[in-house]
């Protein structure tokens, strides 16, 4: 998303988040804090949008959560 942002401006991309263009470079860097809020209104900007559907091929039955780990005593 990096490369696209930067490709398309990333001051007019962060004009259109609200975000200032050194903290737009910051969140879409290698170590950058990517809220989700973030990524929507990169996408937006971008004139994309994020869509969820169920997997092809699956049941549609709710996967079993993973049991908690839980701590050996020392």
């Amino acid at each position: 998303m990096n490369t696209v942002a930067r490709a398309r401006g990333m001051s007019e991309i962060a004009r259109s988040t609200g975000l200032s263009r050194e903290g737009l470079y910051k969140a879409l860097g290698e170590t950058g804090n990517r809220e989700f809020s973030t990524m929507l209104g990169v996408l937006r900007a971008l004139g994309l949008g994020l869509t969820a559907r169920p997997l092809s091929g699956k049941s549609g039955k709710p996967r079993r959560s993973a049991k908690p780990r839980t701590r050996k005593a020392a």
